[in-house]
């Protein structure tokens, strides 16, 4: 989801509006005095998105609605939502074949808005017990935080109704399996027969990858290929122009051998390299077997001395028990050791061959090209084009083959790749909820990098008087050595959760189709300036990198953008202050404004 422009419709003649304002693709910052209407704009976007916001009562008075437009995979969207009182719900989407879809009710509306993200809603258990469900509303506070409770807590929602709510939110939002599952058996059942038809998979798609490499010998990536044939193209046009002459023709069959003997470092290069492995898995070898034997020493001494009465008498003797247990883990590990240098030795000696076999037929090719040279040289100049085309033309088809089968096992490996991986993940779900979500890799690799990311961005804002022994309470509720988040106050509290949400939202880059963090109103009275400045440049960079917006009102800070960042500042006259929105005017006055 991207943002696109919001604009503000007015109640009536003496009602408040704004133009299109327009997104930056990476920045939107709303810059302006204190009671300008900086706050109102940010609220808006987050509730066209489904959060359930309170308006001061202007707003309700002389604004219809609020207009949001934005981009998906499946296209443009506008959506507009009316400004309403008692979390009521009143919604018009337009999509991109300009159909308008009403909405009244916030659970139908929330899952229209997760197809559009790509997101499975899930049956998850209220605090009561019940069968419930995700809302918008519950997922937004991860990338939205507000200006006033907001900065006391790592998740602020309106409303906290799902047990476990943050967790889930988190879980939810980055593909992570639910804590508290309603289904929880249903879907211990379908991780099981997902697991099933992947391992089918599998198996079907590492078969048809090793089929391919038994029939096809590679040596090189497609990459390679393309760019020897594009070379090759451009000596041909150059041979078959009109103005080419003999020594074009000549130079054509020089940038064959050339190409050739390119080639031909590049499997040196490889065969020193795969040469110098196999030695290196020999001397490997030689050391693991002697490990093994001074084991199996050890053993039969072992075996020797207890056959000593006097040590060890009883028949319920356990004295070499543990070390025999030890001796037993140690040659097997070993063993495996050796099987497995073994099958990395034998790949590779295939290898070494096909290499070896390439070798010498480059070298046969380039003699024969270079024997071509020397009798071309003696024909005549339409005798020299016309073999030196049909040499190219040859060469080319050649490529085009080779490249053609490189491409075969390059897409069956991306397939095979990409299999393994889902299989994988798979597997996470379905020990997850065999355990009831204690065993889960994804889930514990997840706080690992949430860690990680939260001490960067707590450096990034100088946050250095609190402790960085990071560990997490209820899933992802951060403990900074002994103190929750909410127990920090001032300007300690407001980095905090600051770098929180840049920590999530650099996980969600890679892992989370949400791509924006909405910051109302950074308290800058408790963060300096160059602290704010360092953090924002330091979420530019990662907007760059990774497409993401970045929306954020300010009142003394200014951030000095790039053509991909937008400034919104307030612009109509209204008393002594200007402000972000202005009365309606009609159509003649507006297109001389």
């Amino acid at each position: 989801m991207k943002f696109l422009k919001l604009r503000i419709l007015p109640k009536g003649k003496e009602g408040l509006e704004t133009q299109d304002l327009i997104f930056g693709d990476n920045f939107t910052q709303l810059h302006g005095p204190t009671g300008t209407g900086k706050t109102p704009l940010v609220k808006s976007i987050a509730y066209c998105l489904g959060y359930s916001v309170k308006f001061r009562q202007e707003i309700y008075n002389r604004c219809e609605a609020a207009v949001l437009t934005i981009q998906t995979l499946r296209g443009e969207f506008s959506i507009k939502r009316y400004y309403l009182k008692e979390k009521k719900i009143e919604v018009e989407i337009t999509d991109p074949e300009n159909k308008v879809i009403p909405f009244y009710e916030e659970v139908s509306y929330s899952n229209y808005l997760f197809k559009l993200l790509g997101i499975n809603n899930r049956d998850l258990i209220s605090k009561s017990g019940e069968k419930t469900g995700a809302y918008m509303s519950s997922i937004l506070p991860l990338f939205y935080v507000t200006q006033d409770e907001g900065y006391t807590s790592v998740y602020k929602g309106d409303n906290s109704f799902i047990r476990d709510q943050f967790s889930e939110m988190v879980r939810l939002s980055f593909s992570l399996p639910e804590k508290n599952s309603f289904n929880i058996k249903k879907n211990q059942i379908q991780a099981k027969q997902k697991l099933e038809s992947l391992d089918t998979l599998v198996f079907e798609k590492r078969n048809r990858l090793n089929l391919l490499k038994e029939t096809i010998s590679l040596s090189r990536k497609p990459s390679d290929v393309e760019e020897e044939i594009t070379t090759l193209e451009a000596e041909l046009e150059r041979v078959t122009g009109s103005t080419s002459s003999e020594e074009d023709a000549l130079a054509a069959v020089e940038q064959l051998i050339r190409g050739k003997k390119k080639r031909i470092r590049e499997v040196l290069n490889e065969l020193n390299i795969i040469r110098n492995r196999r030695r290196g898995l020999t001397d490997i070898k030689a050391d693991i077997e002697t490990e093994i034997n001074t084991l199996s020493l050890n053993e039969e001494a072992r075996r020797v001395f207890i056959s000593f009465g006097e040590v060890c008498s009883s028949a319920q003797c356990q004295l070499f028990s543990k070390s025999s247990d030890s001796y037993a883990k140690n040659l097997l590990y070993l063993k495996d050791q050796i099987k497995d240098l073994e099958n990395n030795d034998s790949s590779d000696e295939s290898i070494e061959v096909e290499l070896a076999k390439e070798l010498e037929i480059l070298d046969a090719i380039v003699e024969e090209f270079q024997q071509e040279k020397k009798q071309l040289q003696e024909q005549s100049e339409q005798a020299i084009n016309y073999r030196v085309i049909s040499d190219l033309k040859l060469e080319i088809f050649k490529l085009h083959s080779e490249l053609v089968d490189a491409k075969k096992v390059q897409i069956s490996e991306e397939q095979y790749v990409y299999i393994i991986n889902e299989r994988e993940g798979a597997l996470n779900s379905y020990e997850a909820y065999k355990t009831g979500g204690k065993v889960d890799l994804r889930l514990s690799e997840f706080k690992k990098s949430l860690r990680l990311l939260f001490i960067k961005w707590l450096g990034t804002l100088k946050t250095s008087n609190i402790s960085h022994d990071i560990s997490f309470k209820d899933d992802f509720e951060p403990i900074l050595g002994e103190e929750t988040v909410n127990q920090l106050s001032g300007s300690t509290g407001s980095r905090t959760v600051l770098a929180f949400h840049a920590a999530l939202l650099e996980l969600a880059a890679r892992n989370s189709p949400f791509k924006f963090l909405i910051l109302d109103a950074p308290k800058q009275h408790e963060t300096e300036n160059i602290d704010l400045d360092r953090y924002m440049k330091s979420l530019k960079l990662l907007c760059q990198e990774y497409n993401l917006q970045i929306v954020f009102s300010a009142t003394e800070y200014e951030y000095e953008g790039d053509d991909k960042d937008s400034l919104w500042e307030p612009q109509y006259p209204l008393d002594d202050k200007t402000m972000f929105m202005r009365k309606p005017i009609d159509h003649d006055e507006s297109s001389n404004t």
